[in-house]
């Protein structure tokens, strides 16, 4: 009776917590027009509730009451409304001009529309109405696309207060679909108050930090998007063409992102400030999904960066608008070099023939006329300079250089364009280099924009992070490394600024050169790698679009390395490969699909047709001269989202072949540690890179793709064709979540009447050139004629080795098993955190690193797992699998203490531990206790837990 009643009372008090934490504000709808002037005392206020109190972020808290702050919030069908009131008993101390915004008096406002706490929006506005604004993304972790929608503010100064009014439109939310928007918001409202000592309070109860959007409250009552403004804006590029009397003339790439019922004919116009840059919008054509509208001749006076704000109308009506910081570069002559292929170098055992390639001429149209462009090779390594004068037609000359006398050492290509009376107009030099034997390895790309190392051409499939989190028996058990990864042990050698000194960020995001320390480091870094024989390439940046790191900076380190060594080339993963073609020699896109399930059970996952439209961007961009790899998705975001999962076998599968159909010729999964945190990934990841490395031949080969013409709903499947040798490979993916039937004629099945699954079971028979395939969601097929892969393993006996074994799994009787929902775990200390702990314990993968504890802290380590969402587990059998676990205590917190349930005996030895009790126990929650560890030669590691009945 006595446990049953402090049970209750606990029960009670969790509640009541929980109800503080999770307070729900409802939002009215404005009675009448709202005057954004700061002060609030419009009529449509008084309906409007006032919010609960402002508290202390609990690490910042002070014993006393911090000043009043609360604010109210209204709508209409098109925006969103904020009234936000901060009393100031000492206004004259009030801070209103510093840089950036947020170190000054102001409110940050948190928005997620979709209430999953995984992207979301914050808008700032300082004391003095300067305002500041962001999208972030994998919860608050990383920073999202660049760009800043319109929106409104006003602020007013009273005698002991201060207060302001924002607007908001639902358009500015543009990350987020119509579809996605929720009947309740995820939402927080925070004030920075600088007039005393720094003080932070917030209307959500949070125990660390503002960005914490899973302890938010939430509000209602707000409308949804319309469908038909469901778009944006989602990045805009310049590309200087020309100069006409002291102004630039520049073309514009403007990329959108469509709803459905969004699509149809709009117009496009630029603004520079408020001057229009165009004499009227640009008519196009906006379709569901990804656009990229070419916006022509746009002149601008100053080159730079600049905020250049685009606008997508509709009938003279403004649908959607953003601003970004656009940079305008110009070069009055570009050298686009065809031969030599790749850097401009020739490499030890390329044939040297010939200096060929075209110089583009970016001038005003009076300076074209009779304009000869006139190139010479010399230098040292040429005996004697070889020189050709062509005219300039296009814009363009194109050229050929005799380069046979060329001897090892490096010449100077020079381009001088004349006018018609043979005077120099302008010139340009770049350098061409003949290349010695390699200190290290030679590693280049070719012309088919395969990696070649030491002469031979190959396609990358590297488990990307296997370094990371990998656990001790794993690293036993495999010590060449994560199955199916051919560049082990080749590393790749980090150059990121960030990282090598974190003092720079602020520099980085400015079109300048990196400090002294950071160039002097990279020096150092390449020296010492350009010999090592595990190098293969530089890896120069890591998401720099979400870290606002500017290309300029980026240059000038590429171009360092370029110089120190040109055999390794430089890598950049990023989602917007286009902004960063001129400092890498590999891009590499991470469109990471976010598998999910959702409230519903509904398993989903996220914009599948973004993996081509990012590889055949870095194409595009890179004018085929850079390959175009993938990072994709290898983890679950569950560390910042209930939501989350691990993508699948077919997810996995689907990723990579969506890829190799856009051209992609490098393929390195993400994995935060070894891919062995799921069984899909372990048994159906190490099939998918087997599987690319039995279609070598054809992803290697130089032949170009078939010509196909697929037939299929919505434009789902999408293919890829080549023929090697006589032998003909096809892959065809489904790039929707929904069965399709799709039909594909090509020429290159003349002669052909049946294909066959290349490691699949399907057979296609061939009539008129054509073939029909029925796909499931996200569904791949890879066929050959002739039969090939015979004997080896099929994508169907992966699906029924994977549904044995979680049908092992899941009737192995484990309480916990993927429970992982139904568990609060936190530690003492680890590198991963709760979400992430619980879902890697009880995954049933045995062997996959979930805690480890840090070096150097505290001297007993814990894991904290509390039960929740009405999950009581009774169990009398405990299961651990991990390192150290000799001398683990289990605890069990009754009447309001910790007891222990059992100990792993201090003779234990090996990975697992199994501890029998005499009774079934059912605590609240549980507690891991591990041994001293400056006692234990290792330290402690959880890769499992079970329990069971």
């Amino acid at each position: 009776m006595k446990w049953q009643a402090w049970v209750g009372c606990v029960v009670l008090l969790l509640a009541a917590i929980s109800a503080q934490a999770g307070e729900v504000y409802s939002v009215v709808k404005a009675t009448s027009p709202i005057k954004l002037d700061g002060r609030i005392d419009e009529p449509a206020w008084e309906t409007a509730k006032s919010s609960s109190p402002f508290v202390w972020l609990a690490t910042v808290a002070k014993p006393h009451t911090p000043v009043e702050t609360w604010f109210k919030l209204a709508c209409d069908d098109q925006a969103m409304y904020l009234a936000v009131y901060c009393a100031e008993p000492e206004m004259d101390k009030l801070v209103t001009g510093r840089i950036p915004v947020y170190s000054n008096d102001c409110v940050e406002i948190f928005i997620d529309p979709a209430g999953k706490g995984v992207k979301y929006y914050q808008f700032v506005v300082s004391a003095g109405n300067v305002q500041w604004d962001a999208n972030w993304i994998e919860s608050g972790n990383t920073g999202g696309p660049a760009g800043h929608p319109r929106w409104e503010s006003a602020t007013f100064h009273g005698k002991d207060f201060w207060s302001l009014e924002v607007r908001i439109p639902l358009t500015a939310f543009m990350h987020t679909r119509a579809a996605d928007f929720t009947p309740q918001w995820l939402f927080n409202v925070a004030r920075e108050r600088w007039s005393v000592a720094w003080e932070l309070t917030t209307w959500s109860p949070l125990p660390k930090k503002f960005h914490d959007p899973a302890s938010w409250n939430k509000i209602q009552g707000l409308p949804g998007k319309n469908p038909a403004l469901d778009l944006g804006v989602m990045d805009l590029k310049a590309s200087v063409h020309s100069i006409d009397k002291d102004k630039y003339k520049s073309d514009l790439t403007v990329t959108a992102e469509a709803g459905a019922q969004a699509a149809g004919l709009c117009e496009i116009q630029a603004f520079d400030g408020e001057t229009a840059l165009l004499p009227k919008p640009v008519q196009a054509t906006l379709r569901a999904g990804h656009n990229e509208f070419h916006v022509p001749n746009v002149v601008i006076a100053n080159l730079g960066r600049r905020e250049i704000r685009v606008a997508i109308e509709r009938g003279g009506k403004v649908l959607t608008d953003m601003t970004y910081l656009t940079l305008f570069e110009y070069q009055p002559i570009r050298f686009a070099i065809d031969e030599p292929f790749y850097r401009q170098n020739f490499y030890p055992g390329q044939k040297v023939e010939e200096v060929r390639g075209k110089v583009k001429v970016n001038l005003a149209d009076d300076v074209l006329a009779d304009l000869h462009a006139e190139l010479t090779l010399a230098g040292e390594a040429m005996p004697k300079p070889v020189s050709l004068r062509v005219p300039v037609k296009d814009r363009k000359a194109e050229f050929s250089l005799d380069a046979k006398a060329m001897a090892v050492g490096k010449a100077m290509l020079t381009c001088r364009l004349l006018n018609s009376k043979g005077e120099t107009v302008t010139e340009q030099v770049t350098d061409i280099q003949r290349l010695g034997e390699a200190p290290g390895n030679c590693v280049y790309i070719d012309r088919d924009l395969n990696l070649v190392v030491n002469g031979k051409p190959r396609y990358v499939r590297y488990w990307n992070g296997v370094a990371y989190l990998v656990s001790r028996k794993f690293a036993e058990d495999h010590p060449n490394g994560t199955p199916g990864n051919n560049c082990w042990p080749e590393v790749a050698m980090g150059l990121e600024a960030e990282r090598i000194d974190p003092s720079d960020k602020s520099r980085a995001s400015m079109d300048v050169r990196p400090s002294d320390a950071v160039m002097e480091e990279t020096r150092k870094r390449v020296l010492a790698a350009r010999t090592n024989p595990n190098t293969l390439w530089y890896y120069l940046a890591d998401e720099p679009e979400c870290r606002d790191i500017s290309a300029v900076y980026l240059r000038h380190q590429y171009d360092l390395v370029r110089e120190l060594d040109p055999y390794h080339p430089v890598m950049i993963i990023s989602r917007s490969p286009a902004m960063y073609v001129t400092c890498a020699d590999i891009l590499n896109p991470h469109p990471y699909i976010s598998p999910m399930i959702n409230a519903d059970g509904k398993r989903t996952i996220q914009y599948p047709r973004m993996i081509g439209q990012m590889l055949r961007e870095v194409l595009t961009a890179g004018e085929g001269k850079i390959p175009a790899w993938q990072t994709p998705q290898a983890f679950s975001y569950a560390f910042v989202n209930r939501f989350a999962e691990m993508p699948n076998f077919q997810e996995f599968r689907f990723t990579a072949f969506a890829g190799v159909v856009a051209g992609m010729k490098g393929i390195m999964p993400w994995t935060y540690g070894p891919h062995t945190s799921s069984h899909d990934l372990r048994i159906g990841g190490d099939w998918v890179m087997e599987s690319l490395a039995d279609y070598e031949p054809w992803l290697l080969s130089g032949q170009p793709t078939a010509v196909a013409n697929v037939s299929s709903p919505d434009n789902s499947v999408e293919t890829w064709i080549k023929t090697v040798d006589g032998k003909t490979l096809v892959i065809a993916v489904n790039v929707t979540d929904k069965p399709v039937t799709a039909t594909i004629q090509s020429p290159a099945f003349k002669g052909i009447d049946m294909l066959h699954g290349f490691r699949e079971q399907t057979e296609a028979a061939v009539s008129s050139e054509t073939i029909k395939l029925d796909f499931i969601p996200y569904g791949v097929h890879v066929l050959s004629h002739p039969r090939m892969g015979q004997g080896l393993k099929t994508a169907e006996q992966v699906e029924a080795e994977l549904a044995a074994v979680h049908k092992a799994d899941a009737e192995r009787g484990n309480l916990l098993y993927k429970r992982r929902r139904d568990l609060d775990v936190t530690s003492s200390s680890t590198y991963m955190t709760g979400l992430g702990m619980a879902d890697d314990m009880t995954n049933g993968v045995r062997d996959d690193l979930a805690w480890r504890r840090i070096t150097g802290q505290e001297e007993n380590p814990w894991i904290q797992i509390a039960f929740i969402n009405g999950f009581s587990p009774r169990f009398k059998t405990i299961k651990a699998f991990g390192v150290a676990l000799e001398g683990m205590k289990v605890l069990g917190w009754e009447f309001g203490q910790w007891t222990t349930i059992a100990e792993v005996p201090k003779d234990h030895k090996g990975y697992e531990a199994t501890i029998t009790l005499d009774q079934p126990v059912d605590p609240i929650k549980i507690q891991l206790v591990f041994p001293a560890s400056s006692k234990h030669p290792l330290r402690a590691e959880l890769y499992e837990l079970e329990l069971y009945p």
